[in-house]
C-alpha cells in the first residue's frame, strides 16, 4: 500500500507538474498522485510545461519529469522551471540513465532520481521524502 500524502493534514495539497511525452506513464503517474491525494497539473512536453507554469495561479511544489524528452530534456525544463518557481523540489524520472550517471548532471540539491519502471510505492514515497 502506498504511503498517504503527509502534507494533507489540514493544508493544501501540494502541486506536482507531472511532464512525460509517453502519455501512458504520464497518465499513469498523474493517477497514482491524485489517489495519493496530490493536486496534479500534467504536460507531454517542456513547452507545455512552461505554458502551465506562467499561468498556474499559486505555487507549485514538485516538478515531476521524464529525463529523455524531444525537443527540451528534463533537466533543461528544472532549470526553467526552477528560475520560476525557486523553492521547487524536482523529481527526474528516466529509463535509460543509472542514478549515479544523473547525479552528476543534475542542477541543485533539491531533486530526486527514480529509474523507470518503479512501483507506485517507490513513487510516493520518493516524492513524500523530497517533499518533507
Amino acid at each position: 500500500m502506498a504511503e498517504p500524502n503527509p502534507h494533507l493534514k489540514g493544508s493544501p495539497s501540494p502541486v506536482i507538474l507531472v511532464v512525460d511525452d509517453d502519455d501512458s506513464v504520464r497518465q499513469m503517474m498523474c493517477a497514482i498522485l491524485q489517489r495519493n491525494g496530490y493536486s496534479v497539473l500534467d504536460a507531454s512536453d517542456g513547452k507545455g510545461a512552461l505554458t502551465i507554469c506562467d499561468g498556474h495561479q499559486g505555487d507549485i511544489q514538485m516538478l515531476l519529469t521524464d529525463i529523455t524528452m524531444p525537443q527540451m530534456s528534463g533537466v533543461e525544463l528544472a532549470d526553467l522551471v526552477s528560475a520560476r518557481h525557486p523553492q521547487i523540489r524536482v523529481l527526474f524520472v528516466s529509463g535509460y540513465s543509472t542514478e549515479a550517471t544523473i547525479h552528476r548532471k543534475l542542477p541543485g540539491s533539491a531533486h530526486g532520481f527514480l529509474a523507470k519502471p518503479f512501483t507506485h510505492e517507490e513513487l510516493t514515497h520518493k516524492i513524500n521524502e523530497l517533499l518533507s
